[in-house]
């Protein structure tokens, strides 16, 4: 004891030594709070699923409050369905493609995905309308599955054109897909301007009038009339064609889209060149 109270090396506890090591600690565990802190935060594209989906709430909200002032039921049937129709193929598209994404065209997968979630939203919100619209227009089972599958495919088909749109950020690009989906939209109608001797050698025949089967708007407008007038035969070929051409045009956009690997026979050796 003796020894270590004369030996000088051995100095005593210091308590401003000690007082610093704890602010060095504490100072040291709050950056490690701050390092891990922006890790729990929401990544931008979930942030932007959020707001797209609490969007389309309000504008199905909206859609639903106007067919209050309506007396008849299928023409309020029909102005919620072009609603929830105008909403999900023309509102979804110009809002998507109008975003600034200077970090999308980078990774172009992350694109892909982050579409196909925006379709699984829009579509699972869709459901709490079309399914109490069978209880209103007094529709079968069927007619309602095939209104909805409508919804689907062709959206589907619209959130194809989406994230063509949105693989590069050139305004050009954008302005072209936006310009497909309208024309995806009203083609069918602008043909029978432009050209009816046509469309009425491609129209199919309907009780409630001539449709063309790659008119969106014209197959809900059937589809939503009464359950008396309703015949599920060409419906059925049309939403088969258009799922097609939907999952053929997705499974393109991945494969082009995917990223290309060099494999070690490829590269050079340069081990054996030094």
């Amino acid at each position: 004891m003796q020894r270590h109270m004369d030996d000088p090396s051995i100095q005593p506890d210091d308590p401003k030594h000690d007082l610093a090591e704890d602010q060095n600690g504490l100072s040291s565990e709050s950056l490690q709070a701050v390092d891990v802190a922006p890790k729990h935060r929401p990544r931008r594209g979930d942030t932007q699923i959020r707001f797209l989906t609490l969007g389309w709430c309000m504008w199905l909200l909206a859609g639903w409050g106007i067919t209050l002032s309506i007396d008849a039921i299928i023409p309020a049937v029909r102005w919620m369905v072009f609603t929830a129709a105008f909403g999900l193929l023309l509102v979804w598209p110009a809002y998507r493609l109008s975003l600034a994404s200077r970090h999308l065209h980078k990774r172009p997968r992350r694109v892909i995905g982050e579409t196909l979630l925006e379709w699984i939203s829009l579509i699972i919100v869709l459901q709490a309308v079309i399914w109490p619209l069978k209880i209103s227009a007094h529709w079968s089972g069927l007619q309602t599955a095939l209104l909805n599958i409508t919804f689907g495919v062709w959206s589907l088909l619209t959130g194809l054109i989406i994230a063509w749109g949105c693989l590069r950020n050139s305004p050009g690009r954008r302005l072209m897909a936006m310009c497909l989906v309208v024309l995806l939209v009203f083609g069918g109608p602008l043909l029978e301007l432009v050209a009816p001797k046509f469309v009425a050698m491609i129209a199919i025949e309907m009780p409630t009038g001539q449709i063309l089967p790659f008119s969106p708007l014209q197959s809900l407008w059937s589809l939503s009339n009464r359950p008396s007038l309703f015949s599920a035969s060409p419906f059925t070929e049309i939403l088969i064609g258009i799922t097609i051409a939907a999952t053929i045009g997705w499974i393109g956009l991945t494969v082009i889209t995917r990223p290309h690997t060099t494999t070690p026979h490829s590269q050079p050796n340069t081990s054996a060149n030094k």
